[in-house]
């Protein structure tokens, strides 16, 4: 084998496995959605581990855990879902907003430019093997600039395909305090000698 040859089929191999025609999307697929919500919860612990196990149980997963937060990616189909499991565990739903990108025009965008050098590279590669030297030396610098440059595209693509079927969705849990609070004297004298349980049940101090 030349070293020509040995060239183009090393290149070969580097385009089976950097590049390959995407699959056309359908009209309703363009969309990436994004939740972010305040609830109230008795226990914030007990609230994100049950959350997350829905999360898990429906295909999705999160990227983020504190112990008041939780960033997650749900499967799009499954939003209304995530909102009645957040509603189910939360006493209080303080707040939820609910937004939408349409990413059709990226998504063309990207996969134009895709297949675009795609078919460049394939007319480099079909023209390296009738190369002088210099010639070759030349194609297979393009073709790497070409495959760093399709790669590039298909990571952005990736992202933005993993957005569409993923909701970005972000979860903010507070709890209302349940013990009483403690007895704090005051500067006053007179106050602190006050019951005030005493008299708000019968209308006497002490």
């Amino acid at each position: 084998m030349t070293v020509k040859r040995a060239a183009v089929t090393f290149l070969f191999v580097l385009l089976v496995l950097c590049t390959g025609r995407a699959a056309p999307l359908h009209a309703d697929e363009y969309t990436a959605y994004s939740l972010t919500t305040s609830i109230l919860v008795d226990d914030p612990e007990s609230a994100a581990d049950r959350i997350i196990g829905w999360v898990e149980r429906n295909g999705g997963y999160y990227t983020f855990r504190s112990s008041g937060s939780l960033t997650l990616r749900v499967p799009s189909e499954r939003m209304n879902g995530l909102r009645f499991i957040l509603n189910e565990l939360s006493e209080t739903v303080i707040d939820v907003s609910v937004q939408s990108q349409d990413l059709r025009e990226d998504l063309l965008m990207l996969r134009s430019r895709i297949t675009s050098s795609e078919d460049i590279l394939e007319r480099n590669l079909a023209l390296i093997d009738r190369a002088d030297v210099k010639g070759t030396l030349l194609i297979e610098q393009e073709i790497k600039s070409l495959l760093y440059e399709i790669e590039g595209y298909r990571g952005t693509l990736r992202k933005l395909e993993n957005d569409r079927r993923f909701i970005y969705a972000e979860v903010l849990m507070s709890f209302r305090e349940q013990t009483l609070p403690q007895d704090i004297p005051t500067s006053f004298e007179w106050m602190n000698g006050l019951d005030f349980y005493r008299l708000v049940e019968e209308g006497t101090v002490r």
